[in-house]
């Protein structure tokens, strides 16, 4: 039991050094309210999130932005490669597809897309009865100038790599099929100045350091028996 809680612990140490290197420059991060229909997270399953209402979009100034009415946020994920719901708790990872996962829509942004985004993987985890979540990282595709202007980033590079996360309530574990109420999410990406671009983990090194931090609520939970 301890050696599982230290290796869990270890994990999660070494994801929260790589996130510090990923988060050197400047980052820029949509966020939003998610609507309370129940999402789909059995196996098989595409994880799919529908975002509703304000979608606010931040720096690490931090200057800050509403998007104006009919922006929107979808973020999905495909290729499920795993699916657990032992003990009560669901573990469902995705490896992320070729087909568009992440994506940001504005009246703002010309053509209507601020943020675009591919191959989207994570892990999604979740007690039965309570709250869960996930995180992912995503490739960006393209991101449009009108987002990066508000902040003074034209210049800038943007990284290939994004991070994404969103939570959920009410989650209902069964034996074939496990259901959520969605919470709120937030999308970032990083940009750097100069010809280098910002330290990321690729998203398999997201996916294994994710199993780690997969354990620690479970882990958390032992101890305070």
């Amino acid at each position: 039991m301890v050696k599982k809680a230290v290796l869990a612990l270890s994990f999660a140490t070494l994801l929260a050094m790589l996130a510090t290197s990923a988060m050197a420059d400047d980052s820029i991060t949509f966020t939003f309210a998610i609507g309370t229909a129940p999402v789909d997270v059995s196996a098989g399953a595409t994880l799919t999130m529908p975002a509703v209402g304000d979608v606010v979009v931040k720096d690490t100034t931090p200057s800050a932005f509403v998007l104006p009415a009919a922006s929107s946020v979808t973020i999905s994920s495909s290729n499920e490669t795993g699916y657990n719901t032992a003990g009560g708790f669901v573990t469902a990872t995705y490896a992320g597809g070729a087909a568009t996962e992440v994506l940001v829509t504005s009246p703002l942004c010309s053509g209507g897309v601020c943020l675009e985004g591919n191959v989207n993987g994570g892990v999604y985890y979740a007690l039965n009865g309570s709250g869960g979540g996930w995180n992912g990282i995503y490739a960006v595709t393209y991101v449009d100038p009108s987002i990066l202007s508000l902040f003074g980033d034209v210049s800038e590079t943007v990284n290939s790599h994004g991070s994404d996360v969103f939570t959920t309530t009410n989650n209902v574990v069964g034996p074939t099929q496990t259901t959520a109420l969605l919470g709120s999410g937030s999308i970032t990406f990083q940009t750097s100045t100069g010809d280098g671009l910002v330290a990321v983990p690729e998203p398999g090194t997201l996916l294994l350091l994710g199993f780690g931090l997969v354990g620690l609520p479970g882990v958390r939970r032992k101890f305070k028996k």
